[in-house]
């Protein structure tokens, strides 16, 4: 009589939606028939390949017919741990500053890992600061004590605003100038908001892109501040330092003279100042 041998382990851990070859040793002399016939390719093979959903016992009949015919029956349990569902935060946006990212499962204990768009892993744990200068993707990976692997990929979009403010930053004093803002981002909405401090004063309105200012008296300053937000809820502000001229004309206003005289207009005048 032949001895049937069967060299597969008890036990077999198998991550949800993989599949796995069994009997891997199998004797194409034998005959085989596992059960169940569910999730196999071949019931009658030798090695048959197996992907179960869930954690299940396949039994096989392996008959020699050779000489005096004998069976034995031999069973091997595949274990299908719990799939990893990972929550992670929803795609965001960057306005500029670090973005802070969150992972959980359903399984413990669990490894979280963190890999930029690079396939670089860059940290562990269930959160994580990353800054971006652009748009961008971060992946999470879940890993169980099965090694078996889930993953999630949250987008991150850049919409840091950026302005510049268009100003002269040398006025007359007690003058109206107008300032104007640069949206440098073609495809951010942006909405405005102007203030200062005195001496100078804002006329209104104060929530559009070009804005009038009355400045202050001569040889002051003050600083004009905007605040701009765009339809992704970033914001952004910017100041400009408006400084007054600080210029006293010179001139008389009345000069006294006999009929028929020549008399010189405005004879202190400053030869630095500009009259016409």
């Amino acid at each position: 009589m032949e001895f049937i041998s069967f060299n597969e382990a008890d036990t077999i851990i198998l991550c949800k939606g993989d599949s796995v070859l069994i009997n891997s040793s199998g004797n194409t002399s034998y005959q085989y028939s596992w059960l169940p016939a569910n999730n196999i390719d071949n019931p009658t093979s030798p090695s048959p390949t197996v992907w179960p959903d869930q954690t299940t016992t396949y039994t096989v009949e392996i008959t020699n017919f050779v000489g005096d015919t004998c069976s034995i029956l031999k069973s091997v349990t595949v274990v299908v741990p719990e799939a990893i569902q990972l929550d992670v935060v929803n795609d965001t946006v960057s306005c500029g500053e670090p973005v802070d990212l969150a992972a959980s499962a359903n399984v413990s204990p669990l490894t979280l890992n963190w890999y930029d768009s690079a396939g670089a892993l860059i940290a562990n744990g269930p959160t994580i600061s990353v800054d971006i200068v652009a748009d961008d993707f971060i992946v999470v990976e879940g890993v169980d004590q099965y090694s078996c692997k889930a993953s999630d990929t949250i987008n991150i979009n850049f919409e840091a605003i950026d302005i510049v403010i268009i100003a002269d930053e040398l006025a007359c004093p007690d003058s109206t100038v107008q300032l104007m803002v640069s949206n440098n981002v073609g495809d951010h909405n942006l909405t405005y908001h102007w203030s200062t401090q005195p001496p100078a004063s804002i006329l209104s309105p104060d929530d559009e892109a070009v804005v009038s200012v009355i400045t202050g008296p001569a040889g002051t300053s003050s600083f004009i501040q905007l605040t701009a937000t765009n339809q992704f809820g970033c914001e952004a502000s910017e100041s400009v330092e408006i400084t007054s001229h600080d210029f006293i004309p010179e001139f008389e206003s009345l000069i006294k003279a006999c009929a028929g005289d020549t008399v010189e207009l405005n004879p202190n005048g400053n030869s630095s100042q500009q009259y016409s």
